[in-house]
């Protein structure tokens, strides 16, 4: 299947939470995304349009909320995990901003920093790295049919 193909599948079931999502299918949706939002970044930006950029964020997010949420449920459940999974780790960077917002305006500056960080860390980058390292394994379709040759 091509990288086109692949990435239309995202958009076809932008809300289906059931079935499955092979590792292309994911993938090329997060990756062409991805570039898509930063050509529009710089192409705003060379125009002169960087006001604009917060708006394209809220816009891009509305857009894009449901289908990469479906898209990574269906890539869990093709590696046999719970959708939740996916579901969770990627409302955690949300919970991040949130807690960050309250302690802009509770903590002093050096302590708003450190909890700022480790609150990142914990509720951004770990996360991050969970569903990276997830969505990169092989179907479990894919083991099973291949343990079933063997034998």
């Amino acid at each position: 299947m091509n990288l086109g193909k692949s990435y239309l599948n995202g958009w076809r079931g932008y809300v289906d939470f059931d079935g499955r999502s092979s590792r292309t299918d994911f993938w090329s949706f997060i990756i062409i995304n991805i570039v898509a939002k930063i050509l529009i970044v710089l192409m705003l930006a060379f125009m002169g349009y960087v006001g604009s950029l917060y708006l394209l964020d809220i816009f891009w997010l509305g857009i894009l909320l449901l289908p990469t949420l479906a898209v990574g449920i269906r890539r869990m459940h093709d590696i046999n995990m719970s959708g939740w999974w996916f579901g969770i780790i990627f409302l955690l960077p949300g919970l991040n901003r949130l807690l960050q917002t309250i302690l802009l305006g509770m903590a002093s500056p050096p302590a708003y920093a450190v909890m700022s960080l480790i609150s990142s860390i914990i509720l951004f980058w770990i996360p991050l790295a969970i569903v990276i390292t997830l969505c990169c394994f092989k179907s479990k379709l894919a083991l099973d049919r291949e343990e079933t040759s063997v034998a």
